[in-house]
């Protein structure tokens, strides 16, 4: 997956999972989406990593236990959904890279979903 900075035009690749196997997400989003390369829609996590404060999205989630927390996406890596849900703008800009480098469509915020199977309000 590439996501771009917009503040400085750049893009790059995501780390490999080898040496990022987990992510922890401090303001997070989970949204589900239709890709045009597929044709089931697929949800992906969305939010500000807790290592180095960068925006993050991610690949589809195969798996997500809302008592632990923690998903894991179709690269392998899991992500534990830590904090309260909320996009800050490294996070948002990631998500909207996302969308526009992957063509994403017909886009649903199920964070609120994902709440309440967590037991949050």
């Amino acid at each position: 997956m590439i996501v771009e900075n917009k503040f400085e035009g750049s893009v790059w690749q995501s780390a490999p999972v080898s040496e990022s196997p987990v992510v922890v997400l401090v303001g997070w989003h989970v949204f589900e989406v239709k890709l045009p390369c597929r044709s089931e829609r697929t949800r992906h996590f969305s939010g500000t990593k807790a290592q180095d404060g960068h925006g993050k999205a991610s690949t589809p989630i195969v798996a997500f236990d809302p008592a632990t927390r923690r998903g894991m996406t179709e690269s392998g890596r899991v992500y534990v959904l830590d904090g309260s849900e909320g996009l800050e703008v490294n996070a948002a800009c990631a998500w909207d890279a996302f969308v526009r480098v992957n063509r994403a469509v017909d886009i649903v915020d199920v964070s609120a979903e994902i709440k309440k199977a967590m037991g949050q309000k």
